[in-house]
């Protein structure tokens, strides 16, 4: 029911999006959704053409993101503007091409996201999203996953897209 569900809103709600099935493959993203179809990124990520559940918007973003990441960071370049910052541990960066290039330049090429937990809220009348991302990156080569948290300002646009207007980086140590 959660696959159908998270499909039907994709589909729905995201027409840029199109779908190629794929063998399933491990779900990166501990969200409960099992990755039958990959999600090949046309124009941008989001739709807003239709009022949408701000949790399914931040479940849809966070496994778009994170497998992204894992896989392709350059990748992740449609999803900032110019006006986007990146403070990634305490370092901030500015703009689309300094964020990706930002990620690039980290002294890992492999890595692995596991979510733990994904809380979001509306953020005031420009229909704004707040995400919380919680959860561990195991880094090829390493035996212990470090432990992260990461948000996320997702902000509409005209064209009927959202972007990350800012995104916030921190490892946790305990």
């Amino acid at each position: 029911m959660i696959q159908a569900n998270f499909t039907s809103v994709l589909s729905f709600h995201f027409p840029p999006v199109q779908y190629k099935t794929t063998r399933a493959r491990k779900n990166i993203c501990n969200l409960n959704i099992h990755p039958c179809k990959t999600l090949i990124i046309r124009f941008s990520f989001f739709s807003t053409e239709l009022k949408m559940d701000p949790d399914a918007l931040a479940k849809a973003f966070v496994e778009h993101y994170y497998r992204t990441f894992d896989t392709n960071r350059a990748g992740l370049a449609n999803l900032y503007q110019e006006g986007s910052m990146l403070t990634f541990e305490g370092s901030k960066v500015q703009g689309a091409q300094a964020i990706v290039e930002k990620l690039v330049a980290l002294p890992f090429q492999q890595c692995q996201h596991v979510i733990s937990t994904v809380d979001c809220q509306p953020s005031g009348p420009a229909s704004g999203v707040l995400v919380f991302v919680s959860g561990s990156l195991q880094l090829a080569g390493e035996q212990h996953a470090l432990k992260f948290s990461q948000m996320f300002h997702l902000m509409p646009i005209p064209q009927g897209s959202y972007y990350v207007f800012n995104d916030i980086f921190r490892l946790n140590y305990a």
